[in-house]
């Protein structure tokens, strides 16, 4: 289990790694890493000796998702640290928040589709408290999440007058991407966009600041660049998911996805006739075409990955970096 605090990396994990009474920011990444493989696997001296065959070994049963791709896709040595050898990080209040919500949403819309009535904001509070409880943090993080909740309330009154219901809610799935590439993803929920026509739209639900977001996904025209918003890869991600399931794919076929910000916008955007303070929903078509290249994409890393491609950033990226649990280990 990872620490509570948002600006340290403590465990007992980290503990067995470390000597003496060094803290966390006091870590040497070479020691890590060493460190780290070595309680990873019960192996021989002279194996521990060579770090590429323990890695070749740990890479071999991974299997990706949305968040690790784009992790790798960011920073190759963040997804060996996150996503190999799995060093906690830091209980951020973000992803606290962003449980809690994901949680009292599905609790929600399983309660509309079960009843047909929308539960009122009191039913989705009190899934969010009970989350908060589950995640057990401590009492500055709970207060500053308590405290989003009538931001959340505005929200909510909104939502709460689209009168669609979903036909799935946390949807898991998998697929297989080349030779045995295994991908998965859950999907927050899934409507219905044309029934006639036999289209979905699958929705995601973002708790962070919209602003940049929005902006940056009307200009992107390559998922391959690194300037590409990460959620628009996670909406083709799960169309590569949603297609390949044959029970899904079998009568329906996802046209698009669709990010629902339940923070507003901290300043107006004017391209968009978006003014400060509106939720925005930005509804995205997702085509074959993207699909194609996302594939690409993810048979390219694979190769990089089980190649042992896990360089470090030619130089520390204060945006990048600023907000990795790994900062401290490759930039002390």
């Amino acid at each position: 289990t990872s620490s509570p605090q948002e600006n340290a990396i403590s465990s007992h994990y980290l503990k067995g790694l470390k000597d003496g009474g060094a803290g966390p920011a006091m870590l040497n990444e070479e020691e890590t890493l060493k460190k780290s493989v070595k309680l990873s696997r019960d192996l021989s001296e002279d194996s521990l000796r060579d770090a590429s065959l323990i890695l070749k070994d740990m890479v071999k049963d991974i299997t990706l998702n949305p968040t690790s791709l784009n992790n790798y896709l960011t920073c190759k040595r963040k997804f060996m640290y996150n996503d190999v050898l799995m060093l906690p990080g830091a209980k951020r209040q973000s992803l606290v928040f962003g449980n809690c919500v994901h949680r009292a949403l599905e609790e929600t819309y399983r309660r509309y589709k079960e009843t047909g009535s929308f539960p009122a904001f009191d039913f989705f509070s009190n899934a969010f408290r009970r989350e908060l409880v589950f995640q057990g943090v401590d009492d500055a993080i709970g207060m500053r999440c308590l405290g989003q909740l009538a931001t959340l309330e505005k929200w909510f009154d909104i939502a709460s007058r689209d009168q669609r219901k979903p036909m799935a809610l946390e949807k898991k799935l998998t697929a297989t991407v080349g030779d045995g590439i295994r991908f998965t993803g859950k999907l927050d929920k899934i409507e219905m966009e044309d029934e006639r026509a036999g289209r979905v739209k699958v929705v995601d639900y973002k708790t962070g600041k919209p602003d940049d977001h929005v902006k940056s996904i009307s200009s992107c025209s390559d998922l391959r660049s690194d300037e590409c918003d990460e959620y628009l890869r996670q909406l083709v991600a799960y169309k590569l998911l949603f297609d390949s399931d044959k029970a899904l794919s079998k009568d329906y076929r996802m046209s698009h996805g669709e990010l629902v910000f339940l923070e507003p916008l901290a300043s107006g955007i004017r391209k968009f006739a978006l003014e400060k303070g509106d939720f925005v929903n930005k509804k995205i078509e997702i085509t074959e075409g993207m699909v194609e290249v996302f594939t690409e994409m993810i048979k390219d890393a694979w190769d990089k990955i089980t190649s042992l491609e896990f360089d470090k950033l030619p130089e520390r990226d204060a945006d990048k970096c600023g907000f990795c649990d790994f900062d401290n280990i490759c930039w002390r």
